[in-house]
C-alpha cells in the first residue's frame, strides 16, 4: 500500500475509535481473529497498555469477531480483562463462536448486530428479559454505529 493511504486509513480509524470511546465513555478494544494460546502474551500486553492510560476508563467496550479457539486461551483472556476493567461490555459485529461465546457470557453485557448470531444485551444468568432491560438495550444499540461502519475499523491487535 501507499504510505499516505496508510497514515490516512490509521488516522481515520483513529479518529472513529475515539467517537466511539467518548460515545460510551469507556475504553474500546477490538479483537478479530481466532483465540489461541499463541495470542496470550500480545493480548496481555494490549490490555495493560490500555489499563495503563493516566485517565483510564472502569468500562472497556470489546468488539469481538472470532471463529472460537481454545477455551483455555478465552478463559485467561477473561482474566487478564477482569482484572483490569470492572465493566466489560462485549460487541460482536458478526459471529463469537465457540471460545468467543465464553468471552461474551463473561461480560456484563452483550450485543450482536449481526443476524447471524442469537446474542443480546441480557445480564448474565438471567432467565427473562424484563421490559427495563428490553429498554436499555434499544437504547444502547441506538448509540452504536451502523454494523457496515464498524467492520471498517476492525483493528489487529498484533499491530
Amino acid at each position: 500500500m501507499i504510505p499516505i493511504l496508510d497514515n490516512t486509513i490509521k488516522d481515520e480509524l483513529t479518529n472513529q475509535l475515539i467517537k466511539i470511546e467518548q460515545h460510551f465513555d469507556g475504553e474500546v478494544a477490538f479483537y478479530y481473529g481466532a483465540i489461541e494460546p499463541g495470542v496470550i502474551k500480545i493480548f496481555r500486553d494490549f490490555i495493560e497498555r490500555i489499563a495503563g492510560h493516566r485517565d483510564k476508563k472502569e468500562l472497556l467496550v470489546f468488539f469481538l469477531n472470532t471463529p472460537g479457539g481454545s477455551v483455555e486461551s478465552a478463559e485467561k483472556m477473561v482474566e487478564i480483562i477482569r482484572f483490569h476493567f470492572d465493566k466489560v461490555y462485549f460487541v460482536v459485529p458478526d459471529f463469537a463462536l465457540s471460545a468467543g461465546t465464553i468471552l461474551c457470557m463473561s461480560g456484563d453485557g452483550s450485543l450482536s448486530i449481526s443476524s447471524i448470531n442469537g446474542l443480546s444485551i441480557k445480564p448474565p444468568r438471567a432467565r427473562k428479559v424484563n421490559p427495563s432491560l428490553r429498554r436499555r438495550s434499544d437504547s444502547v444499540r441506538k448509540k452504536l454505529p451502523r454494523r457496515s461502519e464498524i467492520i471498517n475499523f476492525g483493528i489487529l491487535m498484533g499491530e
